[in-house]
C-alpha cells in the first residue's frame, strides 16, 4: 500500500512539472513576441523621451559638383560617421540656403540659371538631430550657352537602349540615352499622344517611365522626347506597346530538345519541358500521315508531366509522325513541337526552298519578345536567348487551304541538331502564330519556315537566322524572398531556440522521473 502511494505522489509530481513546463512555454512564447498584444484600459501613461546623444556626426568631405546640363550641376560626397553608427541625412546648402535633405550621397541641382556661379556645401545630421559642422564648400557654374562641338550627338541616336514592360493596365519603358537628358514620355492612342505625359525633373542617362491607368489589351503609341546638356530638345525615340489582355490568353512555350530512337521495337520520345509557371501537362499524339496539327488530330500516346514516353503501339519500320502539346492552367495550348520517326532514325522534312509559289518572305515573319515586335535586319532578328520568343505570321498572307506551318530552328554549333515546332492559327484567326522557350544560349540559329497543304505539299518557304544574346536579368533586392528569409532568421532567434531549450529540458525531465517511478 505504501509502495502504491509513493507511486502515486511520483506520477502527481511528473503531471505537475509538465504542467508548469507548458505554461513556462506559453509565456515566454508571448513575452518574446515582437507582436504588441492589445487591451482595453481606461487610463494610459505619457512618457517624454530626451536623447542623451549630443555628439555631431563628422562633416562630410570630397564634395564635387559638376555642371551636367545647362541648369543642372550634380553633387556627390564621402559618408559622414556618428558615434551612434548612423547617419540620419544630409542637408544640401546652395548660396548658404538649405535646397534638399537625402539619405543619398548624391544630388542633382536642377531648374538652375545657364552662365551663374553657385556655391554649394553639405551637412550630416544623425537621428538625435545633430547636425555636423559644413564640408568644404565648392564653387562652380554653369554653362552659359551650347557648345556643340564633337559631343552634339544627334537626336535620333541619343537612346542607346531601350526596353518595355507591358501589364495589363500599365506599362514601363526603361532606356539609357550616350548624353545626359531631361526627358519626357507622352503617350495616345494615335500619335497625338493625346492621354498623358511624364516628365523628368534632373538630367541623367538612365530613364524610366511607369504609365498606369491604361486598358488591358490596347495599342498605345508613345513619342520620348528630351532636352539634352547642351540645350538641345526633340524626338528622341518613337514606338507603340500593346498591353497584356485581361485574362491569360497566351499559351506556354512549347517542349524542347525533342528527339526519337527505336529501343525494343518501341519508339522511345524524350524532350524538356518549359518552365511557364503556369505549365500543367503535355500531351503526344501520333499519326502515320502527317504531324497531328491539333490535340484531337491523330492518336494519344501519353499526356502527364513525364519527359519522356515509350509507344509501344507504334509501327516499326513505317514513318510515324509526333506532335507534343503543352497545356497551361487556363487550358490555353502551344503550337506543338514535332518529330519523325522511321526505322529507329529521326527523319528531317525534306524541304526546297525553290518551291514557293505564295511568295512567302522572312519579313512576313513577326518575331516578339516582351510584347515588343523585333527588327529585322536583312534576314537576321537579333533576340534575347534569356526570354520566350513568339513568332507568327498574319492569317491573311497563307491560303486558307494550308494544313501545316513548319518552323525548324537548327543549332549553328552542331549542324545536325534542329528543333521543329508547328503554328498555329489564333482563336480570331487573325495569326498563326507559335512560343519558343528561351534559348538559354548565345550564338546564331538558323531558322528555316516550310509551309504545307492538305496534301503535305510544300507551298512556301522561307529562311532567317536568330541571333541570340544573354542579356543579364536584375532583380529587385527589397524582393519577397530576401523579407521571407529575414522573418525567418528573427522568428528563429526570437522564439525557436527557447522552445528547443524548453523541449529538449522537458524530454530529460520525464524520463527522469519514469526512471523514479519505476
Amino acid at each position: 500500500m505504501m509502495l502504491e502511494n509513493i507511486f502515486l505522489k511520483k506520477k502527481f509530481i511528473q503531471r505537475v512539472f509538465l504542467f508548469v513546463c507548458l505554461v513556462l512555454t506559453v509565456c515566454l512564447f508571448f513575452t518574446l513576441s515582437p507582436v504588441p498584444a492589445f487591451g482595453v484600459t481606461d487610463s494610459f501613461s505619457v512618457s517624454t523621451y530626451v536623447s542623451s546623444d549630443t555628439v555631431p556626426p563628422s562633416a562630410p568631405s570630397g564634395l564635387t559638383a559638376t555642371p551636367v546640363a545647362l541648369s543642372q550641376i550634380d553633387l556627390a560626397w564621402a559618408s559622414s560617421t556618428d558615434d551612434s553608427g548612423t547617419i540620419a541625412g544630409y542637408r544640401i546648402w546652395r548660396n548658404t540656403v538649405m535646397v534638399a535633405t537625402t539619405s543619398l550621397l548624391t544630388y542633382s541641382d536642377a531648374g538652375l540659371t545657364p552662365g551663374t556661379s553657385y556655391t554649394y556645401y553639405v551637412t550630416a545630421f544623425d537621428a538625435s538631430s545633430n547636425e555636423s559642422a559644413s564640408s568644404t564648400s565648392v564653387a562652380i557654374n554653369t554653362s552659359s550657352g551650347p557648345q556643340y562641338g564633337s559631343r552634339a550627338i544627334p537626336l535620333d541616336e541619343m537612346i542607346t537602349t531601350l526596353q518595355i514592360f507591358p501589364q495589363r493596365d500599365s506599362v514601363i519603358v526603361r532606356y539609357e540615352t550616350q548624353a545626359y537628358v531631361r526627358a519626357v514620355v507622352k503617350w495616345g492612342s494615335g500619335v497625338s499622344y493625346e492621354l498623358g505625359s511624364l516628365v523628368e525633373q534632373p538630367f541623367s542617362t538612365q530613364h524610366e517611365a511607369h504609365i498606369t491607368g491604361l486598358v488591358p489589351g490596347t495599342q498605345y503609341s508613345f513619342v520620348i522626347e528630351g532636352e539634352d546638356d547642351i540645350g538641345r530638345y526633340g524626338t528622341l525615340h518613337t514606338g507603340m506597346f500593346t498591353t497584356l489582355p485581361p485574362d491569360d490568353i497566351f499559351p506556354p512555350g512549347n517542349v524542347t530538345g525533342l528527339s526519337a530512337e527505336i529501343i525494343n521495337q518501341d519508339i522511345f520520345l524524350s524532350w524538356i519541358n518549359p518552365e511557364d509557371p503556369d505549365f500543367t501537362k503535355v500531351r503526344v499524339l501520333r499519326s502515320d500521315r502527317f504531324y497531328p496539327s491539333d490535340t484531337a488530330d491523330g492518336w494519344v500516346v501519353y499526356e502527364g508531366l513525364d519527359n519522356s514516353i515509350q509507344d509501344h503501339n507504334a509501327v516499326v519500320g513505317e514513318r510515324q509522325f509526333y506532335t507534343v502539346f503543352t497545356y497551361d492552367d487556363k487550358g490555353n495550348v502551344s503550337s506543338g513541337a514535332v518529330i519523325s520517326v522511321q526505322t529507329g532514325i529521326s527523319v528531317i522534312e525534306v524541304v526546297d526552298p525553290a518551291i514557293n509559289p505564295i511568295d512567302l518572305s522572312f519579313d512576313d515573319v513577326s518575331i516578339f519578345q516582351d510584347g515588343v515586335a523585333l527588327s529585322h535586319e536583312g534576314n537576321v532578328v537579333y533576340i534575347d536567348g534569356a526570354r520566350q520568343l513568339i513568332v507568327s505570321i498574319p492569317y491573311e498572307k497563307l491560303p486558307e487551304h494550308l494544313k501545316t506551318i513548319l518552323v525548324r530552328i537548327g543549332d549553328g554549333r552542331d549542324s545536325k541538331r534542329t528543333f521543329e515546332f508547328l503554328l498555329r492559327v489564333d482563336a480570331g484567326r487573325t495569326v498563326y502564330t507559335g512560343t519558343i522557350a528561351p534559348f538559354g544560349i548565345a550564338g546564331e540559329f538558323p531558322v528555316a519556315i516550310s509551309v504545307f497543304d492538305f496534301e503535305t505539299t510544300q507551298v512556301g518557304y522561307t529562311w532567317g537566322v536568330f541571333n541570340s544574346h544573354i542579356r543579364p536579368i536584375h532583380t529587385d533586392s527589397d524582393g519577397v524572398s530576401d523579407g521571407f528569409l529575414a522573418y525567418l532568421s528573427e522568428f528563429s532567434s526570437s522564439y525557436l531556440m527557447w522552445l528547443l531549450f524548453l523541449l529538449i529540458l522537458l524530454i530529460f525531465m520525464s524520463r527522469r522521473l519514469s526512471r523514479v517511478g519505476e
